[in-house]
């Protein structure tokens, strides 16, 4: 038996990417997975895909950025499925700002001491409210459901320093923390609260552009991947542990931050 069947999950960014690949594992699970994004063609391709393979999936647009936006789409999926089960929020890892041109895979455009300490701030509030707004959004609905599954899908930035990651290991760091609290403030009403902490997936936008660049940025992404004694993961790896973590069978895990990082880095 789908360990999601009857259950309905919200996952922003489903786009592409890990969101894509965690769309496609919950609905295979059994859950109706509303597909969120901002790109309309390429979030009903997902539906689409999802529904060719007999899964059960929607697309309701909107732009992780604006709470009004993310509130419609809380609004929309219980209109439509009455409930919301799960939150997977996966999109945000652009928004971060880390990998979004060429210029900032620079290894010295990316250290501290060159960066605008404005310009830090923007990205990292981005980042952040990309995360918060979904959360929010469904909280109240779940309390009132006297439960639900919130999953964040951050950066290993956040629990291990690497230079030339300022942003993510403000954004990602304090992301893992707050659901900690978050966890905290809502266990006693069955709501469980945890987060994906990820390195460098392949066949994620983030990927290619890393992969564009020119021969001494592949040749340093190549090390990377030597550095992992388990590989690299692809988004359908991270995808499996999300709808574990989301699923009954991990009832009692909540406040966790797990790194599928396949051996790269042990935090």
């Amino acid at each position: 038996m789908a360990s999601l069947n009857g259950k309905v999950a919200i996952v922003t960014g489903a786009s592409g990417g890990i969101g894509k690949g965690i769309a496609h594992k919950l609905a295979e699970e059994g859950a109706i997975v509303v597909v969120n994004g901002r790109r309309r063609a390429t979030g009903e391709a997902v539906v689409q895909s999802i529904r060719e393979g007999g899964g059960r999936a929607d697309y309701i647009g909107g732009d992780i950025l604006s709470g009004e936006a993310m509130r419609a789409l809380a609004e929309q999926t219980i209109q439509r499925f009455g409930q919301i089960d799960i939150l997977v929020a996966s999109a945000g890892g652009q928004v971060a700002g880390e990998a979004s041109d060429a210029s900032r895979l620079d290894p010295e455009a990316r250290l501290f001491r060159n960066l605008d300490p404005a310009v830090v701030a923007e990205r990292v509030s981005a980042a952040t409210l990309g995360k918060l707004n979904p959360a929010h959004a469904v909280v109240n609905h779940m309390l009132e459901r006297g439960g639900g599954n919130i999953l964040f899908i951050t950066s290993e930035g956040g629990r291990v320093a690497t230079k030339g990651q300022t942003v993510a290991s403000l954004s990602a760091g304090g992301l893992i923390m707050m659901a900690k609290v978050l966890a905290k403030e809502l266990a006693a009403s069955k709501i469980r609260v945890n987060t994906i902490a990820v390195t460098l997936v392949e066949d994620t936008l983030s990927w290619d552009v890393f992969m564009r660049g020119d021969a001494d940025r592949r040749s340093m992404y190549a090390k990377i991947q030597k550095k992992a004694p388990l590989g690299l993961a692809k988004p359908g790896d991270i995808a499996e542990l999300a709808a574990f973590l989301v699923s009954d069978k991990a009832a009692y895990i909540t406040g966790a931050t797990v790194s599928p990082t396949g051996g790269l880095t042990y935090s």
